[in-house]
């Protein structure tokens, strides 16, 4: 897990995939981070990605840096516990100092590919 959030975290931002019914939606997200042998990112209550993800939490991460790019499916968990807010606070600054409208999800189940062209280059599972 550490050598994907490490290309992850190289790549800069990422994209994240969710759907709302049969829609699929794609948006940017600036910051993932590892604590507890976890990947973390963060959204914001008021914003429909929130409400895409309780209703339906399978999602896919992309990123890129130079020639190779990394695809990461598995689901999503919502994690309110506040040891995990007060050990990773820089993600709640980006959105809303203090917090309280972030809500912070970890990814489990999880595969990941990282290509080089059209070859898997590695794979892993966690």
């Amino acid at each position: 897990m550490r050598e994907v959030y490490d290309f992850l975290h190289r790549a800069g931002p990422c994209f994240l995939a969710v759907a709302d019914g049969g829609q699929p939606h794609l948006r940017p997200i600036g910051s993932v981070r590892l604590f507890r042998d976890r990947l973390y990112f963060q959204t914001v209550r008021k914003k429909a990605v929130s409400r895409e993800l309780h209703a339906n939490p399978r999602v896919e991460l992309c990123a890129v840096r130079g020639s190779m790019w990394l695809r990461l499916n598995g689901s999503a968990v919502l994690d309110a516990d506040p040891a995990v807010s007060d050990a990773i606070p820089g993600l709640y600054a980006l959105y809303n100092p203090g917090g309280a409208d972030t809500e912070l999800w970890y990814l489990r189940n999880c595969t990941a590919a990282l290509y080089d062209g059209t070859e898997i280059m590695k794979l892993w599972r966690f």
